[in-house]
């Protein structure tokens, strides 16, 4: 079976080119469950056109696709992939995210900050190997679109891959 990832290539994103909405509320009551995902689509909607036609659409998308899908799938192996972090950035967008945050939200930015500048070391006994994880069912059911989409990431530079191996 084989699984494609993409990182983040470093050019800078907003939410609205990932199909986002710019209300962050609505994304945290995604996660936290308060909120569905995805909205049933009202019969006067248009049908949503799909903006990479020549990536064919498969049949299920719970599984790896053929040889033939990935030939047309872009491609972005940009030589400036890091996995640094810009901490300068980080702490400006953690300054103006603060008060927006829950008390764990800002607990946990406190020690990943610690981690990232090197004064709070995390103990690991060994090395860690990349984590695969499945799709969400919801991906899966519309594995047309999150396709076009990823596709779309990579051709603007947002994402690099699609990689086999996830390279870090």
């Amino acid at each position: 079976m084989c699984y494609h990832c993409v990182s983040i290539s470093g050019t800078r994103v907003t939410r609205k080119d990932l199909g986002l909405p710019e209300n962050w509320v609505w994304i945290e009551n995604w996660l936290n469950d308060f909120e569905d995902v995805a909205h049933e689509a009202h019969e006067d909607n248009p049908p949503i056109e799909l903006k990479n036609s020549e990536i064919p659409i498969l049949d299920c998308y719970d599984n790896g696709a053929s040889d033939e899908f990935w030939s047309v799938f872009p491609k972005n192996y940009d030589s400036k992939l890091q996995k640094t972090v810009k901490i300068k950035l980080l702490k400006k967008l953690i300054q103006k995210c603060w008060f927006s945050w829950t008390f764990s939200q800002r607990r946990t930015v406190k020690k990943t900050l610690l981690r990232l500048q090197g004064r709070d070391p995390i103990q690991l006994k060994k090395s860690l190997n990349s984590v695969k994880v499945k799709n969400a069912p919801s991906a899966i059911v519309k594995g047309t679109f999150i396709t076009d989409a990823v596709a779309s990431w990579i051709k603007k530079g947002y994402v690099v891959g699609p990689f086999e191996k996830p390279p870090f």
